[in-house]
This record gives C-alpha cells, sequence and structure tokens, in this order.
C-alpha cells in the first residue's frame, strides 16, 4: 500500500454528473467480497479503492466487515493485508462518517501494522473526498472525447500528485489511449519538471510519465523524454532513456516504411 498521500486543493472548475457506479456494479462488488479467495478479495478491494465509488451500501459492509474480523485470533499476514485494505477502502469513500470505525481499529487492533494503516486511512479521508469528486466530475470542454480519455485527462492536471501517477499507471496499461492523453502526458511532466527540487513522490510520478510516453509509439516525444532527463535524479533517467530507446525503434520502423 502506497505510506502517503499529499493533501492539496484541486484548482479545476468541472461539472459534476451522474457518472457514479451502477447498481449492477455495486452488486458485483458486494459478490466478491464473499469469494473464499482472500487474494480475490483484497484485489477486489484494490478496485474499490481507485473506482471514485461513493455508494453507502458498499462502504458500509466493508465496515461491517472489518469491524467483524479485525479482532479476529488468526492473525497472518493474509489476514492483516485484508484488514489494511478494508481500512484503506473505507478511506476511498471519502465519507467522515467512516472515521470513528478507522479510530477504533487503530486503537484496538492487535498488530501495529493494522493500527498504521488504520490510522493512516483516516488522515485519507479527505484527500479522497476531493478524489471522487473529481472522477465523477465532466469537463464540458472536453465533450469531443470518450468517457475514458476525458477521465485521464482530469487525473493528469489535477492537483493530486499520486493521482497523476495512477493515471500514468493506467495509460501505460491501456491499450485504448487517445493522442490527446499522451499529449497531456507530456505537458504535465514538463510542467513539473520546471520545479527547483523534487520530492520522492514527484520523482516517481515523472518517472511514470516517461514510461507512458515511452507506450505512445510518437517519437515526437523524444526531444521532451531528453529534456526530462536533465533533472538527474536515477528513476528519471533510467526510465526516459528507456523510453527514447523504444520510440527511436518506432522511428526506424517509420522510416522504413
Amino acid at each position: 500500500m502506497k505510506s502517503k498521500f499529499y493533501v492539496s486543493c484541486l484548482s479545476l472548475c468541472f461539472i459534476t454528473i451522474n457518472t457514479f457506479a451502477s447498481t449492477e456494479q455495486i452488486d458485483q462488488y458486494l459478490i466478491a467480497l464473499q469469494s473464499h479467495n482472500v487474494k480475490a478479495r483484497i484485489e477486489t478491494l484494490k478496485d474499490i479503492s481507485r473506482s471514485g465509488i461513493t455508494d453507502v451500501k458498499l462502504y458500509d459492509e466493508i465496515k461491517d466487515k472489518l469491524l467483524k474480523d479485525y479482532l479476529s485470533k488468526s492473525q497472518g499476514s493474509d489476514h492483516i493485508d485484508e484488514m489494511s485494505w478494508l481500512c484503506k477502502a473505507l478511506a476511498s469513500s471519502g465519507n467522515y462518517i467512516y472515521q470513528p470505525v478507522l479510530d477504533g481499529v487503530s486503537k484496538n487492533s492487535p498488530t501495529s501494522k493494522l493500527k498504521h494503516y488504520a490510522k493512516q486511512s483516516m488522515q485519507l479521508i479527505d484527500e479522497y473526498a476531493k478524489r471522487n469528486e473529481l472522477l465523477n466530475s465532466s469537463n464540458p470542454d472536453l465533450a469531443q472525447y470518450s468517457k475514458e480519455t476525458q477521465r485521464h485527462i482530469q487525473m493528469l492536471q489535477s492537483d493530486i500528485i499520486n493521482l497523476k501517477r495512477d493515471t500514468a499507471k493506467e495509460i501505460v496499461r491501456s491499450l485504448t489511449n487517445e493522442a490527446i492523453v499522451f499529449e497531456t502526458v507530456r505537458d504535465t511532466m514538463l510542467k513539473l519538471a520546471v520545479q527547483r527540487t523534487h520530492n520522492s513522490d514527484e520523482v516517481d510520478t515523472i518517472s511514470w510519465f516517461c514510461k507512458a510516453l515511452s507506450v505512445s509509439g510518437n517519437p515526437e516525444f523524444i526531444t521532451d523524454l531528453k529534456q526530462v532527463k536533465k533533472i538527474n535524479k536515477g528513476s528519471i533517467i533510467k526510465f526516459a532513456n528507456e523510453a527514447i530507446k523504444n520510440l527511436e525503434k518506432e522511428q526506424g520502423i517509420i522510416g522504413d516504411e
């Protein structure tokens, strides 16, 4: 689990639309949480924590599971991991109604690891509230693009550094990115790169931006990647070089056609 988020205000003004999860999707999550496979349940909790869902029915079920099981005598690694992800999933609701539950776990859990994640999750509620507002909003200027593209652009343009990084990860794994998404990655990366100093989260995010541009297939980004290398941070240089190498290969293929 990522150890921290930076709390910041969103600078964008979006018009909220009804993009909350459907009843069918909520029901699918509820069924998945009943799986007999603990690792499958953990993966479901991870998906929920990234979803932007705010449905109380879902989070009440997560709350009930946490309260029922966190004091269990079985405190193996899988159990603690699941309890920790239940805490983070509750935080991802962005709803302070669950803060007392997390506070109780942070004080009464028999394991220091779960106490840590419960306390951390309490501190993330406000951040997730901002994140959910963004994920459930729409910018009318982007109406011509697919919903996924709109979401990626809005996430990249947010003030939440970890949301930018998580978006870059999604882009790397996606096979349907539009050109505007990669252009937004490039613009966001260069804007971040010109700062005088960079903390560890910013370095990690820029590294992921390099990875995202690597899968763009567009050699035009080589110049931008060379510019970012001037930050002179090991991971940025490594992933910028890898991206440049991949895009130079792409350029060679284009040249042979």
